[in-house]
């Protein structure tokens, strides 16, 4: 094993100069935007799979950050968060989140106009809100499939309650509030302004409900 002044590379031990503090220091170099891979301090050439690049320990768990080569995960930062006692047992459930290419993202923080209407695990039966829906301007809910959460499901108020009135529904709606995965959601039947009945019980769970209110 390498000691505290080595580091292995790809089976290669290298000496490197470790001060007393334990830190790895490294003078800034000035680099275009598109050339910042050239003067990082620590570079991941390439990618395999679910790829973390640096590791950070918290109290009960840690912070992976890293990037996964997946179809639904390309081209994103992606922050994994594992607790300890699951890295223990071996058993891979973490909170997921990321940040795409293009700035969008799926950490979630009430505030910002948003509020928080419902929280819990539910796919199916009756749940009751906190709020009239009618108060807000759009609905934004949070799914989670396969131990990952998806904020995928955006939609303006009046077009839910057009949508999925009990009048309009009936027993026929196969709308779903998707997660990261297409099969992988949740189905709702009909919704009041307090309530939401789900059609069945699908392979996703409704985690969270947020009102928007931005006029």
């Amino acid at each position: 094993m390498p000691t505290i002044n080595e580091i292995n590379i790809g089976g290669t031990v290298y000496d490197i100069n470790v001060p007393p503090t334990g830190q790895i220091i490294k003078n800034g170099v000035s680099k275009s935007w598109i050339q910042g891979r050239d003067g990082a301090g620590f570079k991941m050439n390439t990618i395999n799979a679910y790829s973390p690049a640096i590791s950070i320990k918290t109290t009960d768990g840690s912070w992976e950050i890293g990037a996964y080569d997946n179809s639904g995960w390309k081209n994103r930062l992606i922050f994994c968060y594992s607790p300890d006692d699951n890295y223990s047992s071996n058993t891979n459930e973490t909170n997921r989140f990321y940040i795409t290419n293009d700035g969008r993202t799926n950490l979630h923080q009430v505030g910002h106009g948003l509020t928080l209407l419902w929280t819990g695990h539910a796919n199916s039966g009756t749940i009751t809100l906190n709020d009239s829906i009618r108060n807000y301007d759009f609905l934004y809910s949070v799914v989670k499939a396969n131990n990952s959460y998806g904020a995928c499901f955006s939609i303006p108020v009046d077009a839910f309650i057009n949508i999925f009135s009990p009048t309009a529904t009936g027993t026929t709606s196969n709308y779903w509030m998707q997660s990261y995965y297409a099969s992988q959601g949740v189905g709702i039947q009909y919704a009041t302004d307090t309530t939401i009945t789900f059609r069945w019980q699908s392979s996703g769970f409704l985690e969270r409900l947020y009102g928007l209110k931005v006029f």
